[in-house]
């Protein structure tokens, strides 16, 4: 069975990003070879695996266009490990955007994976206002929150 043709492009880009040549050439390969329609469409795709793999890509993308996508990402995909591998790619952009989708990911998402995720990324990017806002979660109920609160802090 041959893959649709967006996929094939989706598994091509990640092959080059991983390539020896390094990555430079790569970003050029995928600016130039992937459409904001080819990544819109694989992030809705039914597949789970095809829609990480476009999480993944917007990391090397244009980073106004990926924003949008990752919010609409976070806030509706079904799949806790899709929304954690946005978590993950936001971690990159270093936005007032960026802070705020992880600070919502973490008040609101349902999955302890995401919330995880996107407390590392959170702590990663700010500084002091950050701590403060995910000091809230010190005595949260589930144990992963609490350490993955307690290791970003270092305390």
């Amino acid at each position: 069975m041959k893959l649709p043709d967006r996929i094939q492009r989706l598994n091509e880009c990640t092959r080059r990003l991983h390539d020896r040549h390094g990555q430079k050439r790569s970003r050029a390969y995928l600016q130039s070879n992937l459409s904001s329609a080819i990544l819109g469409t694989a992030i809705t795709d039914k597949i789970s695996k095809t829609r990480r793999t476009a999480i993944h890509l917007l990391h090397y993308w244009d980073k106004t266009n990926a924003l949008r996508l990752l919010a609409q990402v976070l806030a509706s995909d079904p799949a806790s490990d899709v929304r954690h591998e946005a978590a993950f790619v936001l971690l990159t952009s270093n936005s007032p955007k960026a802070v705020q989708l992880l600070k919502s990911a973490i008040a609101r998402d349902s999955s302890t994976l995401v919330q995880h995720e996107a407390i590392e990324a959170l702590g990663d990017l700010v500084g002091q206002k950050a701590k403060r806002f995910l000091a809230r979660y010190r005595k949260s109920a589930d144990p992963l929150i609490r350490a993955t609160v307690a290791m970003v802090l270092d305390e």
